[in-house]
Protein backbone atom coordinates (compact mmCIF):
# COMPACT_ATOMS: atom_id res chain seq x y z
CA UNK A 1 0.00 0.00 0.00
CA UNK A 2 1.50 3.12 -1.16
CA UNK A 3 1.71 5.96 1.47
CA UNK A 4 -0.39 8.69 1.18
CA UNK A 5 1.56 11.53 0.69
CA UNK A 6 2.97 9.42 -2.56
CA UNK A 7 -0.15 10.26 -4.36
CA UNK A 8 0.46 13.92 -3.84
CA UNK A 9 2.59 15.59 -6.25
CA UNK A 10 3.69 18.22 -3.31
CA UNK A 11 5.32 16.40 -1.38
CA UNK A 12 8.30 14.31 -1.38
CA UNK A 13 8.06 12.10 1.32
CA UNK A 14 10.45 9.21 0.23
CA UNK A 15 9.61 5.42 2.16
CA UNK A 16 13.52 4.84 2.58
CA UNK A 17 14.50 7.62 4.88
CA UNK A 18 17.85 9.00 5.23
CA UNK A 19 18.09 9.49 9.11
CA UNK A 20 19.39 11.87 10.35
CA UNK A 21 20.86 12.58 13.63
CA UNK A 22 19.94 14.92 16.24
CA UNK A 23 22.32 17.45 18.54
CA UNK A 24 20.13 19.85 20.24
CA UNK A 25 22.74 22.29 22.16
CA UNK A 26 22.64 25.07 24.79
CA UNK A 27 23.95 28.26 23.71
CA UNK A 28 25.00 30.54 26.45
CA UNK A 29 25.78 34.24 25.89
CA UNK A 30 29.04 35.10 27.18
CA UNK A 31 30.10 38.95 28.38
CA UNK A 32 33.95 39.61 28.93
CA UNK A 33 34.99 42.55 30.92
CA UNK A 34 38.64 44.41 31.52
CA UNK A 35 39.60 43.38 34.93
CA UNK A 36 42.31 45.60 36.76
CA UNK A 37 43.32 42.56 39.19
CA UNK A 38 46.19 40.52 38.54
CA UNK A 39 44.93 38.17 41.14
CA UNK A 40 44.19 34.90 39.28
CA UNK A 41 40.36 34.00 39.62
CA UNK A 42 39.34 30.54 40.34
CA UNK A 43 38.27 27.97 37.97
CA UNK A 44 34.62 28.23 36.83
CA UNK A 45 32.04 25.30 38.13
CA UNK A 46 29.01 24.88 36.04
CA UNK A 47 25.83 24.48 37.47
CA UNK A 48 24.58 21.38 37.62
CA UNK A 49 21.14 21.77 36.59
CA UNK A 50 18.81 19.16 38.63
CA UNK A 51 20.92 18.51 41.94
CA UNK A 52 19.37 20.77 44.78
CA UNK A 53 23.53 22.37 45.00
CA UNK A 54 25.32 25.64 44.36
CA UNK A 55 27.85 24.22 42.29
CA UNK A 56 28.92 27.28 40.87
CA UNK A 57 28.76 29.11 44.51
CA UNK A 58 26.53 31.82 42.57
CA UNK A 59 23.82 31.64 45.41
CA UNK A 60 22.10 30.18 42.62
CA UNK A 61 20.24 26.86 42.56
CA UNK A 62 19.15 24.54 39.45
CA UNK A 63 16.25 26.85 37.41
CA UNK A 64 17.31 30.06 39.54
CA UNK A 65 20.85 30.14 38.06
CA UNK A 66 21.17 31.45 34.51
CA UNK A 67 23.29 28.80 33.34
CA UNK A 68 20.45 26.51 33.55
CA UNK A 69 17.93 29.20 31.71
CA UNK A 70 14.96 27.87 30.00
CA UNK A 71 14.98 26.31 27.42
CA UNK A 72 17.27 23.01 28.81
CA UNK A 73 16.70 19.61 26.78
CA UNK A 74 18.28 16.58 26.05
CA UNK A 75 17.42 13.55 23.73
CA UNK A 76 17.91 9.72 23.83
CA UNK A 77 17.07 7.53 20.72
CA UNK A 78 14.34 4.81 20.99
CA UNK A 79 13.52 2.17 18.26
CA UNK A 80 14.84 1.67 14.80
CA UNK A 81 11.80 2.32 13.24
CA UNK A 82 9.50 4.35 10.26
CA UNK A 83 7.05 5.51 13.28
CA UNK A 84 4.46 8.38 12.33
CA UNK A 85 2.52 8.71 15.32
CA UNK A 86 2.62 8.69 18.87
CA UNK A 87 0.29 9.04 22.50
CA UNK A 88 1.54 9.23 25.80
CA UNK A 89 -0.88 7.16 28.77
CA UNK A 90 -0.10 5.56 31.67
CA UNK A 91 -0.26 1.94 30.18
CA UNK A 92 0.86 -0.15 33.06
CA UNK A 93 -0.95 1.66 36.04
CA UNK A 94 1.76 2.53 37.49
CA UNK A 95 1.60 6.19 37.55
CA UNK A 96 3.75 7.55 35.11
CA UNK A 97 3.30 8.01 31.03
CA UNK A 98 4.45 5.34 29.07
CA UNK A 99 4.42 5.67 24.94
CA UNK A 100 2.24 3.56 22.28
CA UNK A 101 4.07 4.43 18.98
CA UNK A 102 2.30 3.71 15.79
CA UNK A 103 4.79 2.20 12.90
CA UNK A 104 4.75 2.73 9.00
CA UNK A 105 5.96 0.52 6.66
CA UNK A 106 4.31 -2.80 8.19
CA UNK A 107 6.43 -2.70 10.93
CA UNK A 108 4.82 -3.48 14.27
CA UNK A 109 3.67 -0.92 16.63
CA UNK A 110 5.32 -0.51 20.06
CA UNK A 111 4.69 -0.09 23.46
CA UNK A 112 7.49 1.68 25.44
CA UNK A 113 7.39 1.36 29.05
CA UNK A 114 8.51 4.47 30.94
CA UNK A 115 10.50 3.30 34.65
CA UNK A 116 9.34 6.86 35.92
CA UNK A 117 12.63 8.69 35.57
CA UNK A 118 11.61 9.46 31.96
CA UNK A 119 13.94 6.19 30.76
CA UNK A 120 11.92 3.77 28.50
CA UNK A 121 12.29 0.32 27.80
CA UNK A 122 10.67 -1.71 24.93
CA UNK A 123 8.14 -3.84 26.81
CA UNK A 124 8.76 -6.51 23.59
CA UNK A 125 4.76 -6.70 22.07
CA UNK A 126 5.15 -6.45 18.73
CA UNK A 127 1.47 -5.20 17.81
CA UNK A 128 0.24 -5.64 14.05
CA UNK A 129 1.70 -5.25 10.76
CA UNK A 130 0.15 -3.05 9.22
CA UNK A 131 0.62 0.49 7.92
CA UNK A 132 -0.29 2.75 10.91
CA UNK A 133 -0.50 6.14 10.89
CA UNK A 134 -2.36 7.26 13.63
CA UNK A 135 -3.18 5.44 17.16
CA UNK A 136 -5.19 7.43 20.46
CA UNK A 137 -5.72 5.80 23.75
CA UNK A 138 -8.68 5.85 26.06
CA UNK A 139 -10.40 3.53 28.48
CA UNK A 140 -12.55 1.92 25.15
CA UNK A 141 -13.89 -1.36 27.47
CA UNK A 142 -14.91 0.62 30.51
CA UNK A 143 -12.21 -1.38 33.16
CA UNK A 144 -10.36 1.64 33.92
CA UNK A 145 -7.08 1.25 32.25
CA UNK A 146 -6.15 2.85 28.40
CA UNK A 147 -6.97 0.65 25.84
CA UNK A 148 -5.68 1.85 21.93
CA UNK A 149 -7.22 2.36 18.73
CA UNK A 150 -5.01 2.23 16.08
CA UNK A 151 -5.61 3.73 12.65
CA UNK A 152 -4.02 1.82 8.84
CA UNK A 153 -3.71 2.88 5.94
CA UNK A 154 -5.78 0.54 3.54
CA UNK A 155 -6.58 -2.28 5.88
CA UNK A 156 -9.08 -2.66 8.76
CA UNK A 157 -8.58 -0.45 12.08
CA UNK A 158 -7.73 -1.77 14.88
CA UNK A 159 -8.51 -2.03 18.39
CA UNK A 160 -6.35 -3.11 21.47
CA UNK A 161 -7.24 -3.91 24.63
CA UNK A 162 -5.20 -3.42 27.95
CA UNK A 163 -5.24 -5.86 30.40
CA UNK A 164 -4.18 -3.12 33.00
CA UNK A 165 -0.46 -4.11 33.30
CA UNK A 166 -0.01 -2.91 29.59
CA UNK A 167 -0.13 -6.24 27.58
CA UNK A 168 -2.02 -5.54 25.35
CA UNK A 169 -4.65 -8.09 23.01
CA UNK A 170 -6.87 -7.27 19.84
CA UNK A 171 -10.44 -7.50 19.90
CA UNK A 172 -10.39 -8.90 16.78
CA UNK A 173 -12.32 -6.33 14.90
CA UNK A 174 -12.11 -5.36 11.72
CA UNK A 175 -13.12 -1.77 11.82
CA UNK A 176 -13.39 -0.43 8.04
CA UNK A 177 -11.03 -1.22 5.26
CA UNK A 178 -10.20 2.67 4.56
CA UNK A 179 -7.64 5.12 3.86
CA UNK A 180 -7.53 5.60 7.51
CA UNK A 181 -5.18 8.26 8.40
CA UNK A 182 -5.94 9.32 12.18
CA UNK A 183 -8.38 8.67 14.72
CA UNK A 184 -10.02 10.82 17.97
CA UNK A 185 -11.54 9.33 20.62
CA UNK A 186 -14.29 11.01 22.46
CA UNK A 187 -17.91 10.82 23.79
CA UNK A 188 -19.76 11.44 20.72
CA UNK A 189 -23.23 10.43 20.82
CA UNK A 190 -23.43 11.28 25.39
CA UNK A 191 -24.00 7.47 26.58
CA UNK A 192 -20.93 8.13 28.75
CA UNK A 193 -18.41 5.78 26.48
CA UNK A 194 -15.71 6.20 23.75
CA UNK A 195 -16.19 6.73 20.54
CA UNK A 196 -14.22 7.06 17.60
CA UNK A 197 -14.06 9.70 14.62
CA UNK A 198 -11.42 8.64 12.39
CA UNK A 199 -10.26 10.67 9.33
CA UNK A 200 -9.94 9.21 6.10
CA UNK A 201 -7.80 9.87 3.42
CA UNK A 202 -9.92 10.33 -0.25
CA UNK A 203 -12.51 8.63 0.92
CA UNK A 204 -15.85 9.73 3.49
CA UNK A 205 -14.43 10.33 7.17
CA UNK A 206 -16.52 7.71 9.32
CA UNK A 207 -18.11 7.80 13.05
CA UNK A 208 -17.59 4.82 15.28
CA UNK A 209 -19.98 3.95 18.09
CA UNK A 210 -19.35 1.82 21.01
CA UNK A 211 -21.35 0.02 22.91
CA UNK A 212 -19.69 0.90 26.37
CA UNK A 213 -17.72 -2.84 26.03
CA UNK A 214 -15.13 -1.74 23.62
CA UNK A 215 -17.61 -3.17 20.46
CA UNK A 216 -17.83 -0.67 17.35
CA UNK A 217 -20.92 -0.36 15.13
CA UNK A 218 -20.35 2.00 12.07
CA UNK A 219 -22.87 5.16 12.46
CA UNK A 220 -23.31 4.82 8.65
CA UNK A 221 -22.24 8.67 8.19
CA UNK A 222 -20.14 9.40 5.25
CA UNK A 223 -18.55 12.91 6.48
CA UNK A 224 -17.48 14.60 3.34
CA UNK A 225 -14.75 13.53 0.60
CA UNK A 226 -11.66 15.39 1.56
CA UNK A 227 -7.93 14.50 1.35
CA UNK A 228 -8.57 14.33 5.56
CA UNK A 229 -5.36 14.00 7.58
CA UNK A 230 -6.57 14.31 10.84
CA UNK A 231 -9.06 15.22 13.10
CA UNK A 232 -9.77 16.92 16.61
CA UNK A 233 -12.88 16.34 18.50
CA UNK A 234 -15.07 19.25 20.27
CA UNK A 235 -17.07 19.12 18.01
CA UNK A 236 -14.90 17.68 15.18
CA UNK A 237 -12.22 20.07 12.88
CA UNK A 238 -11.01 18.31 10.32
CA UNK A 239 -7.74 19.28 9.00
CA UNK A 240 -7.60 18.31 5.27
CA UNK A 241 -4.45 18.39 2.86
CA UNK A 242 -3.68 19.07 -1.16
CA UNK A 243 -4.88 22.78 -0.88
CA UNK A 244 -8.68 21.57 0.22
CA UNK A 245 -10.07 23.48 2.78
CA UNK A 246 -10.63 22.50 6.55
CA UNK A 247 -13.66 21.89 7.70
CA UNK A 248 -15.49 22.15 11.19
CA UNK A 249 -18.68 19.43 11.47
CA UNK A 250 -21.50 20.07 14.62
CA UNK A 251 -22.32 17.42 16.96
CA UNK A 252 -26.14 17.28 18.01
CA UNK A 253 -25.55 15.78 20.88
CA UNK A 254 -26.61 12.09 20.02
CA UNK A 255 -23.65 11.52 17.69
CA UNK A 256 -24.64 13.03 14.64
CA UNK A 257 -22.58 15.63 12.67
CA UNK A 258 -23.53 18.21 10.16
CA UNK A 259 -21.46 20.75 8.12
CA UNK A 260 -20.95 24.13 9.44
CA UNK A 261 -20.21 25.04 5.91
CA UNK A 262 -17.40 26.80 6.66
CA UNK A 263 -14.15 26.63 4.41
CA UNK A 264 -11.22 27.16 6.53
CA UNK A 265 -8.38 28.03 4.44
CA UNK A 266 -6.97 26.61 1.78
CA UNK A 267 -3.68 24.93 2.20
CA UNK A 268 -2.22 21.35 3.17
CA UNK A 269 -3.44 20.82 6.59
CA UNK A 270 -1.80 18.29 8.09
CA UNK A 271 -2.75 18.42 11.55
CA UNK A 272 -5.34 20.61 14.13
CA UNK A 273 -4.55 21.04 17.69
CA UNK A 274 -7.40 22.36 19.77
CA UNK A 275 -7.15 24.72 23.19
CA UNK A 276 -8.22 27.95 24.33
CA UNK A 277 -5.70 30.08 23.10
CA UNK A 278 -7.41 33.53 23.16
CA UNK A 279 -8.42 33.00 26.65
CA UNK A 280 -12.08 33.14 26.42
CA UNK A 281 -13.57 29.92 27.25
CA UNK A 282 -13.81 28.62 24.04
CA UNK A 283 -11.74 26.31 21.85
CA UNK A 284 -9.96 27.67 19.10
CA UNK A 285 -7.60 25.54 16.59
CA UNK A 286 -3.68 25.80 15.44
CA UNK A 287 -4.01 24.24 12.14
CA UNK A 288 -0.59 23.19 11.07
CA UNK A 289 0.57 23.21 7.01
CA UNK A 290 2.86 21.77 5.32
CA UNK A 291 4.58 22.64 1.69
CA UNK A 292 6.37 25.15 3.17
CA UNK A 293 3.10 27.38 4.11
CA UNK A 294 2.48 29.33 6.76
CA UNK A 295 0.29 27.55 9.99
CA UNK A 296 -2.68 29.05 11.25
CA UNK A 297 -4.73 30.30 14.15
CA UNK A 298 -7.77 30.07 13.60
CA UNK A 299 -9.88 31.96 16.61
CA UNK A 300 -13.57 30.50 17.55
CA UNK A 301 -16.42 33.42 18.90
CA UNK A 302 -18.00 31.22 21.15
CA UNK A 303 -20.37 29.42 18.82
CA UNK A 304 -18.66 26.86 16.66
CA UNK A 305 -17.83 29.95 14.41
CA UNK A 306 -14.11 30.60 13.17
CA UNK A 307 -12.08 33.28 12.06
CA UNK A 308 -8.64 33.62 11.00
CA UNK A 309 -6.35 35.31 13.49
CA UNK A 310 -4.27 36.81 10.30
CA UNK A 311 -1.32 35.30 11.93
CA UNK A 312 1.46 33.62 9.41
CA UNK A 313 3.25 31.43 11.34
CA UNK A 314 6.38 30.35 9.61
CA UNK A 315 6.98 28.53 6.42
CA UNK A 316 8.37 25.20 7.18
CA UNK A 317 6.66 21.71 5.95
CA UNK A 318 4.72 21.22 9.25
CA UNK A 319 2.68 17.58 9.69
CA UNK A 320 2.06 18.10 13.73
CA UNK A 321 1.22 20.57 16.46
CA UNK A 322 0.78 20.00 20.22
CA UNK A 323 -0.56 22.76 22.65
CA UNK A 324 0.72 23.13 26.04
CA UNK A 325 1.91 26.01 28.76
CA UNK A 326 5.84 25.49 27.70
CA UNK A 327 6.78 28.71 29.49
CA UNK A 328 4.33 28.38 32.34
CA UNK A 329 2.66 31.90 32.46
CA UNK A 330 -0.77 30.29 32.35
CA UNK A 331 -1.74 29.78 28.81
CA UNK A 332 -0.82 27.36 25.79
CA UNK A 333 2.01 27.60 23.56
CA UNK A 334 2.80 25.28 20.80
CA UNK A 335 5.12 22.99 19.25
CA UNK A 336 5.16 22.70 15.60
CA UNK A 337 7.01 19.02 14.28
CA UNK A 338 8.46 19.75 10.55
CA UNK A 339 9.39 17.84 7.89
CA UNK A 340 12.25 17.47 5.48
CA UNK A 341 14.93 17.96 7.75
CA UNK A 342 13.76 21.18 9.19
CA UNK A 343 14.18 22.46 12.68
CA UNK A 344 11.04 21.96 14.95
CA UNK A 345 9.52 25.40 16.61
CA UNK A 346 8.63 26.62 19.76
CA UNK A 347 5.78 29.54 19.70
CA UNK A 348 5.01 31.42 22.67
CA UNK A 349 1.68 32.51 23.62
CA UNK A 350 0.84 36.16 24.97
CA UNK A 351 -2.11 35.17 26.41
CA UNK A 352 -4.36 36.78 23.86
CA UNK A 353 -4.30 34.27 21.49
CA UNK A 354 -0.79 35.57 19.82
CA UNK A 355 2.12 33.61 18.99
CA UNK A 356 5.71 34.48 18.65
CA UNK A 357 8.65 32.50 18.00
CA UNK A 358 11.23 31.51 20.14
CA UNK A 359 13.80 31.45 18.12
CA UNK A 360 14.84 27.70 18.65
CA UNK A 361 15.67 25.73 16.12
CA UNK A 362 15.30 22.25 17.70
CA UNK A 363 17.02 19.59 15.80
CA UNK A 364 17.03 19.10 11.84
CA UNK A 365 15.31 15.71 11.25
CA UNK A 366 12.13 14.89 9.81
CA UNK A 367 9.41 14.90 12.79
CA UNK A 368 5.97 12.96 12.00
CA UNK A 369 4.75 14.05 15.38
CA UNK A 370 5.37 15.30 18.71
CA UNK A 371 2.99 14.78 22.31
CA UNK A 372 3.59 16.46 25.46
CA UNK A 373 3.65 15.08 28.68
CA UNK A 374 5.35 15.17 32.06
CA UNK A 375 7.81 11.76 31.78
CA UNK A 376 9.27 11.31 34.91
CA UNK A 377 7.08 12.42 37.71
CA UNK A 378 8.95 9.89 40.26
CA UNK A 379 12.24 11.97 40.01
CA UNK A 380 12.71 14.12 43.00
CA UNK A 381 12.49 17.58 42.29
CA UNK A 382 14.24 20.27 44.17
CA UNK A 383 12.81 23.02 41.85
CA UNK A 384 9.35 22.98 41.27
CA UNK A 385 8.97 25.05 39.31
CA UNK A 386 10.25 22.55 36.41
CA UNK A 387 7.55 22.41 33.93
CA UNK A 388 7.70 18.94 32.19
CA UNK A 389 9.02 17.22 29.13
CA UNK A 390 8.14 16.29 26.05
CA UNK A 391 7.95 12.87 23.64
CA UNK A 392 9.29 13.61 19.49
CA UNK A 393 8.81 12.07 16.59
CA UNK A 394 10.91 11.25 14.14
CA UNK A 395 11.49 8.59 11.17
CA UNK A 396 13.77 5.75 12.35
CA UNK A 397 13.71 6.72 16.11
CA UNK A 398 12.03 8.16 18.96
CA UNK A 399 13.63 10.96 20.70
CA UNK A 400 12.80 11.93 24.50
CA UNK A 401 13.87 15.80 24.54
CA UNK A 402 13.46 16.92 28.30
CA UNK A 403 12.48 20.61 28.45
CA UNK A 404 14.19 21.50 32.16
CA UNK A 405 13.95 25.33 33.15
CA UNK A 406 11.17 27.88 33.18
CA UNK A 407 12.36 31.60 31.50
CA UNK A 408 12.76 33.65 34.30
Amino acid sequence: MHSPFAQMPEVKMPRRIIELSLTVSLVLPILILGLTTTTPLPAQVAETCDNGIDDDGDGLVDCEDDDCAFPRFFNNTYGNSISRDVALGDLDGDGDLDAWVANWNSQANRIWINDGLGDFADSGQALGNSDSLGVSLGDIDGDGDLDAWVANFGVANRVWLNDGLGNFLDSSQALGNFQSSDVSLGDIDGDGDLDAWVANWNQPNRVWINDGLGNFAESSQALGNSSSYDVALGDAWVANTNSQANRVWINDGLGNFLDSGQALGNSSSYDVALGDLDGDGDLDAWGANGINQASRVWINDGSGNFTDSGQALGSSDSVDVALGDLDGDGDLDAWSANFNGQPNRVWINDGLGNFAESSQALGNSSSYDVALGELEPTKPRVDQRWIGQLFRQRPGTRQLLELRCRPR
